[in-house]
């Protein structure tokens, strides 16, 4: 993880396609953000608001949604969840209550993703 300017980057994937105006997304501290070309963030709203909650990994599928799950810094069980931002900036939970997201991946295909919650132990399989 990178930091910069006090915002914890969880990942730097593939820039949204707009033209000459490229935008790469990333996670902060209570949600996603996007980096303008300028090296500005844009901050796309607040997703929680508690401080013991931050964004710990991420990634993107092979349709370019990035997908970040968020974790409570005392890994208290069921506080975090995974959410995925899309190419037109809409937000989605894909998984709640989980307590250490961490580790995601696609198969070869892009057909099937892997998804580690680090407290179960055990690599959950999605197509």
């Amino acid at each position: 993880m990178a930091r910069s300017t006090g915002v914890t980057l969880a990942a730097s994937p593939p820039p949204f396609d707009r033209g000459a105006e490229a935008e790469r997304s990333s996670a902060w501290s209570g949600g996603f953000a996007l980096e303008n070309s300028d090296g500005t963030l844009t901050h796309l709203g607040q997703l929680w608001t508690d401080d013991s909650v931050r964004m710990n990994e991420g990634g993107c599928d092979p349709d370019g949604r990035f997908y970040c799950g968020s974790k409570a810094y005392d890994k208290r069980s069921g506080a975090g969840a995974l959410y995925r931002l899309d190419p037109n900036r809409s937000v989605h939970v894909v998984l709640e209550a989980v307590t250490v997201s961490n580790g995601l991946d696609w198969s070869p295909d892009g057909s099937r993703a892997y998804y580690n919650d680090t407290a179960t132990h055990r690599i959950a399989v999605f197509d």
